[in-house]
């Protein structure tokens, strides 16, 4: 969109708890200061302890005349926070799917873990990779999971409370002349190496999109395959949950 109420806002906008439009928040999309030179899509939205948003998105920025992509950090009032200065590309390997990759989480710490593709034939980027406050790369973490696949995307994560990260996605692995797509739900300590503590949930042939942790530690899951979904529920220690049976599913993709 580009305007909201008639006012103009371009692709982000924020509301009053009263729904009328909130006039002291606007990004920059002039060619002065930091700006957003280009935006098509924003996926997230995550909101920081201190009220500044993490965003990530197909959008292209600049601060101090230096051009960034795909995963921004906002003050309060709209503008583009220059102490985060993003060190690192991160691309969109999905940009026609629709799939809400590069998702953006802040941890106690205020670091920032971000939910990447890692495609070894595009680029050697990890998956998920951990930012530093100041959008720098935090290179000491290295997440092996998965780390022969040709690919792995991160579609959905979640930092928690114990520092753990939980994420979810799909890995492609190749057998000879065949790949194999395989959706998986894994966890992962706070340094980045996988937690064996928790069992690594896979089906063939899927994608995982999205999952919410219960609030007694278990975690529902939806996953696509061939146009059908299925909503499942994982045991806090990521076996399944077989007293939970959504039966044959959606006929369609199931977002969230």
């Amino acid at each position: 969109f580009d305007r909201v109420n008639t006012s103009p806002r371009t692709k982000i906008a924020r509301l009053n708890d009263d729904s009328t439009l909130d006039s002291g928040f606007q990004v920059n999309t002039m060619a002065t200061g930091n700006y957003f030179s280009s935006i098509t899509d924003i996926y997230h939205i995550v909101s920081q302890s201190d009220g500044k948003l993490l965003l990530s998105g197909q959008f292209t920025y600049l601060v101090s005349g230096v051009s960034k992509k795909n995963v921004v950090r906002l003050n309060e009032n709209g503008s583009i926070d220059p102490t985060f200065n993003l060190g690192i590309v991160i691309e969109d390997l999905f940009p026609s799917s629709n799939l809400s990759t590069n998702k953006p989480v802040p941890r106690a710490d205020g670091k920032v873990v971000v939910g990447t593709t890692r495609d070894n034939g595009v680029n050697s980027i990890i998956a998920p990779l951990l930012l530093n406050s100041n959008g720098s790369w935090d290179t000491s973490f290295t997440p092996t999971l998965f780390s022969g696949d040709n690919l792995v995307t991160v579609l959905d994560l979640a930092v928690m409370e114990d520092g753990k990260i939980l994420i979810s996605g799909r890995h492609d692995f190749s057998t000879g002349m065949n790949t194999t797509q395989t959706g998986f739900v894994a966890r992962l300590n706070a340094d980045g190496t996988t937690d064996t503590g928790f069992q690594i949930f896979e089906t063939l042939s899927t994608w995982m999109f999205k999952f919410t942790v219960l609030d007694n530690g278990k975690i529902l899951v939806v996953s696509q395959s061939n146009q059908q979904s299925f909503a499942q529920r994982l045991n806090p220690n990521g076996t399944l949950d077989g007293t939970f049976n959504s039966g044959t599913g959606a006929n369609g993709k199931i977002n969230a």
